[in-house]
């Protein structure tokens, strides 16, 4: 295992979560508006409340395994796995045949952040503790080789309880909270005791890029790091108190940035320094490396001695996670 790869950012996808996850896992009050598959127009989809979540891949499509000519859907397309129906990723035994077949031998597991999206919180948050059950049993089948990611809700109160509570059930090494929509701003003192919680616990805080979208008219909008322009504002508040340590030394120390196929990341490294970098293929999505990461790998590190290439594809993540061989 010495020599094989750690990815840092993969996913389970909406597409590929079982069909009977929330009929069949909501509170009884819930389960006339849980989020269910639904045919339309020839194709299964998630709908809620009315709404379509997104695809689910477990029917095959109507055009079998045929594919328009030069099209890429998703990243089994380059490997000429066709046959979707199997929902390969939420499958454990493919999951990490995939994974085996990629020289990968962890995943870091986001989930579905995108599509839970109902505006009831009370069904919102039960959407999030099903899947967050069901993702750490999936986990199960290897817990050093797959590493899910519970999602919080996005409230003060909401992301501590099911923190708490996820904790309790054991196996959490890392939480995502969906830092799209929170209500209040980070900068609010009503998150303070999540950051105690978090502290006290080791659990890793994580967040996905893609998630930060600021609404028309935001002070954050269309900014890629969109949440954390609120410390400006904090400090300004607070008569622009002297911090005790810089504000670049905090990130250096604390935070963990990964990346895929990324000739910016390799320039990066003397900002991060060696330890704070985290490869990933981005599984399954299409714009993944997935089959090819070391392919991929040797791109953009050719350039990189052996023992740094080691440190962005293994060992960092090793340390981090706490998992052997590092």
């Amino acid at each position: 295992m010495a020599d094989r790869l750690i990815s840092c950012d993969d996913h389970m996808d909406i597409s590929q979560l079982p069909e009977d996850l929330w009929t069949s896992r909501l509170p009884a009050s819930l389960l006339d508006r849980a989020p269910h598959v639904e045919d339309r127009d020839g194709q299964a989809v998630w709908v809620c409340d009315g709404k379509v979540w997104g695809r689910w891949d477990g029917k095959p499509p109507a055009t079998g395994s045929a594919r328009p000519v030069k099209a890429l859907y998703n990243a089994f397309d380059r490997a000429a796995i066709y046959d979707q129906s199997a929902r390969r990723p939420a499958v454990p035994g493919l999951r990490l045949a995939d994974m085996d077949r990629d020289g990968v031998e962890t995943q870091v597991i986001f989930g579905p952040i995108f599509q839970i999206s109902t505006d009831d919180p009370v069904l919102r948050c039960a959407c999030y503790r099903v899947y967050n059950d069901w993702l750490l049993d999936f986990c199960k089948a290897a817990p050093d080789r797959l590493i899910g990611l519970p999602m919080l809700p996005e409230t003060p109160e909401a992301a501590l309880a099911e923190l708490e509570r996820v904790i309790a059930k054991g196996g959490v090494r890392q939480v995502n909270l969906m830092i799209a929509n929170v209500n209040p701003k980070l900068d609010d003192p009503a998150w303070e005791p999540l950051w105690q919680a978090l502290e006290q616990s080791g659990v890793i805080l994580s967040w996905h890029i893609t998630v930060f979208v600021g609404k028309p008219g935001d002070r954050t909008a269309g900014k890629a790091a969109s949440v954390f322009e609120n410390t400006k504002f904090f400090w300004a508040d607070k008569g622009g108190s002297a911090l005790v340590t810089k504000p670049s030394d905090l990130f250096k120390r604390q935070i963990y940035a990964t990346f895929q196929d990324d000739h910016v990341a390799m320039s990066l490294i003397p900002f991060f320094g060696e330890g704070h970098l985290l490869w990933a293929s981005d599984y399954p999505h299409p714009d993944s490396v997935w089959p090819n990461s070391r392919a991929a790998i040797e791109r953009q590190m050719r350039h990189l001695s052996p023992e740094m290439r080691r440190k962005l594809t293994r060992d960092n993540a090793a340390a981090l996670y706490g998992l052997g061989g590092s």
